[in-house]
């Protein structure tokens, strides 16, 4: 049993202690700006990446919602007074004119699903995290009743749940306020679930000294 502990415990510190430097590294000190971003992101991008809250971001799109809603209504009545070899021309000439309005509207509501998708992600992190949290909780009492491999049977999902889930994004997707937000949720939980096995490890060598003592 203790050399199955060990290799859990190495693989866990391994690993944790890795995707926390990565953390630090994406969140703090990653450059994610290009020179080229002046020519490659539009205006409208650039309003949507720059609103710091989901409240804010769906206030913009209501109103960019209303003034689309409120063009269509104009392109609709234009187009019924026209000819329909005239139509075409209207129509393109019409979208061409009010481009950015249309633009904004689709962004912002891009923004909003992204947005809430990333949300949505930080959501499931914390609640699986707590699940795996769970599992080494009850693995450790069992560990502590004398049941090591109903106990360990629970620690190692656990600890996989929660590692699993506080493992590094594969990509910057969303808004860069909900992605920064996931990177803090993810460096904090990886740091307590290594300062959890460090706990973990500390009081299982006091408990196998006081049984070793015990049979001696």
């Amino acid at each position: 049993m203790r050399p199955l502990k060990i290799t859990v415990f190495m693989v866990a510190v391994f690993v944790l202690t890795i995707q926390g430097f990565r953390h630090v590294y994406v969140r703090f000190l990653e450059t994610r700006t290009s020179v080229l971003e002046r020519y490659e992101v539009g205006d409208t991008e650039k309003v949507v990446n720059s609103v710091p809250s989901l409240a804010e971001l769906v206030e913009q799109y209501e109103v960019a919602k209303k003034t689309v809603d409120e063009l269509e209504e104009q392109r609709r009545e234009g187009a019924a007074s026209r000819s329909e070899a005239n139509w075409l021309v209207f129509e393109e000439t019409f979208r061409e004119e009010h481009k950015q309005a249309y633009e904004l509207e689709s962004s912002l509501k891009k923004g909003i699903r992204e947005w809430e998708g990333k949300s949505k992600e930080i959501n499931d992190l914390r609640v699986f995290w707590l699940l795996g949290f769970a599992l080494v909780v009850i693995g450790e009492l069992f560990e502590i009743s004398g049941r090591a491999w109903i106990g360990m049977s629970l620690i190692i999902p656990g600890l996989a749940e929660m590692i699993w889930w506080t493992s590094p994004s594969f990509g910057l997707a969303g808004g860069p306020h909900e992605f920064n937000r996931m990177l803090i949720n993810k460096l904090v939980l990886t740091l307590i679930t290594l300062v959890l096995v460090m706990i973990g490890w500390y009081l299982n060598e006091k408990r196998e000294k006081r049984r070793g003592a015990a049979t001696n």
